[in-house]
């Protein structure tokens, strides 16, 4: 305060430019650190408990999914809670209950089964296709009509009879059925070309599973065609196909085995590798004895069924050879390798072969031509010697008969 003319003036204090204040703004957060700290600690703390609503979240949407990812629950882990990754074998060969089992879903088996038409059965044609899904559930189950006379039922194999396919539909409808339900989806069938044959239809190579074709399955059964009913016996240990077939039960042991083996199976698929055998997947493939098993395919046999007329000779030759080493004796290879090289010294020397850049054979063309045209000549002179003599009698002259004197005028 200051004093003027005896009375008391208060004065101003001096304001802060506004460089000042910029300052004091920016220097504010870092002398205010300890609060800063503890609300770090707090928001921490609540990106925790907001990451675990987060992670919980999936699961009660999987309790509500769609038939995948229950599948995935109910089998793949309780598969996993055991330690192994078994399929549910009855449960497919019974064909799935579940509601969420009955959809086509990304994978079918298909069986077909034929009767016989034409002159005792010969020839074969559709009479009954069964589809089922991944779980075993049936898709499709059709008879079809036939329009030819079947002289042939097969009921023994096929198990149809006359009464199943009266009613049935057309081919062209149980055609157009099937190709509709498999558009788009992963084939899986044994020696599924014959399927597919006999119902006029392809489909694309890279969506077909052939179990028959599989290497790991043909290694298992030791044969290059393994059949429908071995497969099921080694890979899923029940039997099949012990009395009249049943289209249906083999399309659904056909998906077990596929599923059986689906890993590997996908896994080279997708990487372009030699599948192996999956031992782990079914009870009965865990149990068996693999010492004398090609996981990998069957070995290819280096032994020939059978040897040509050359390799005959090649080994006979070669036994003789053997033969006379062990008596001390020239083998018959030394002998034909030394006329071999007198007969090649001889053709050289004949045909005057040239090594190199020898331009002799020049000089023996020309003594050739000179030869040939002696040989020309030669000929014509006899051929003018036989004109001017007549023909020349071939025998003892003496022994010719002499010519009659006027023959000529003889009538």
């Amino acid at each position: 305060m200051a004093k003027k003319n005896g009375s008391t003036v208060a004065t101003q204090a001096p304001q802060p430019s506004s460089n000042w204040k910029a300052l004091k703004q920016a220097l504010k957060p870092a002398s205010a650190s300890p609060p800063s700290a503890k609300r770090k600690r707090t928001s921490a703390t609540t990106t925790v408990t907001t990451t675990t609503t987060v992670v919980e979240t999936p699961k009660l949407a999987l309790e509500k999914g769609k038939g995948k990812q229950r599948e995935s629950e109910h089998g793949d882990d309780d598969a996993r809670s055991k330690g192994k990754k078994e399929i549910p074998v009855d449960e497919i060969l019974s064909g799935g209950t579940a509601a969420w089992q009955a959809e086509p879903g990304q994978y079918l088996a298909i069986d077909c089964e034929m009767v016989g038409v034409g002159p005792e059965g010969s020839e074969s044609t559709l009479a009954r296709v069964s589809i089922v899904n991944y779980h075993g559930v049936v898709m499709l189950d059709r008879f079809v009509r036939q329009r030819e006379l079947v002289t042939d039922y097969r009921t023994w194999v096929s198990g149809i009879r006359e009464e199943d396919l009266r009613n049935a539909p057309t081919f062209a409808e149980v055609q157009k059925e099937v190709a509709e339900l498999i558009k788009g989806r992963i084939l899986i069938g044994h020696a599924i070309s014959n399927d597919t044959q006999v119902l006029l239809l392809s489909h694309p190579w890279t969506m077909t599973r052939d179990t028959a074709k599989y290497p790991p399955l043909q290694g298992l059964a030791r044969t290059k065609k393994p059949g429908l009913k071995t497969l099921a016996k080694l890979c899923l240990g029940v039997d099949i196909q012990a009395g009249e077939h049943s289209s249906v039960d083999d399309a659904r042991a056909t998906m077990a085995i596929y599923r059986s083996q689906k890993t590997a199976w996908e896994d080279s698929l997708r990487v372009h590798s030699k599948p192996s055998l999956v031992t782990t997947s079914t009870p009965a493939l865990q149990n068996l004895d693999l010492s004398n098993i090609s996981i990998t395919g069957v070995k290819k046999s280096h032994k020939p069924k059978s040897l040509g007329l050359a390799a005959t000779m090649r080994s006979l030759r070669a036994e003789r050879e053997k033969e006379a080493e062990e008596n001390g004796e020239v083998g018959m290879g030394e002998v034909e390798a030394e006329l071999r090289d007198q007969r090649k010294r001889a053709r050289e020397e004949e045909d005057d072969m040239v090594v190199g850049f020898d331009f002799a054979p020049k000089a023996k063309a020309v003594k050739m031509a000179e030869v040939e045209r002696e040989v020309v000549k030669k000929e014509g002179e006899k051929k003018k010697a036989k004109k001017a003599t007549g023909k020349s009698f071939k025998g003892d002259k003496e022994k010719r008969p002499a010519s009659k004197a006027g023959w000529w005028e003889e009538e």
